[in-house]
């Protein structure tokens, strides 16, 4: 079966190590290249001021057909408070806690380096 998918070709079994991967990183191009995305990224990690500058909008899915109606002072409420959540990294602010801008970059730069993320949700007792 392995001749008929590879014609005869076997691959050699090939990986490079997470310190390999850091090491290339650091290189001067690759390392700008990873800065430029880096900060590419982070301008929109916060809200945006206006409808033109760069930023994230939490807004209700617009349903086919339908025209975009306005927010009424509950939904307006709940946006706000997902924003908070979103900018605080977690429902309070904290000492311990990153904010979004620093998430965003380390998530990026482990993307970009590793070719891979993680990242943990630790719940609170009630399980929110």
């Amino acid at each position: 079966m392995d001749f008929n998918l590879n014609f005869g070709y076997k691959d050699k079994p090939f990986s490079l190590s997470y310190q390999t991967l850091r090491r290339m990183s650091k290189t001067p191009i690759i390392n700008a290249i990873i800065k430029t995305r880096k900060n590419q990224v982070a301008d929109f990690a916060e809200p945006q001021a206006d409808r033109y500058s760069t930023g994230f909008v939490i807004r209700k899915k617009k349903r086919f057909g339908e025209a975009e109606a306005d927010n009424t002072p509950e939904e307006i409420n709940r946006i706000q408070e997902i924003e908070k959540i979103i900018l605080n990294c977690g429902v309070e602010d904290s000492w311990g806690n990153d904010d979004f801008e620093t998430f965003i970059r380390k998530i990026v730069d482990d993307s970009l380096m590793f070719d891979q993320m993680t990242f943990e949700v630790v719940r609170d007792r009630s399980g929110e």
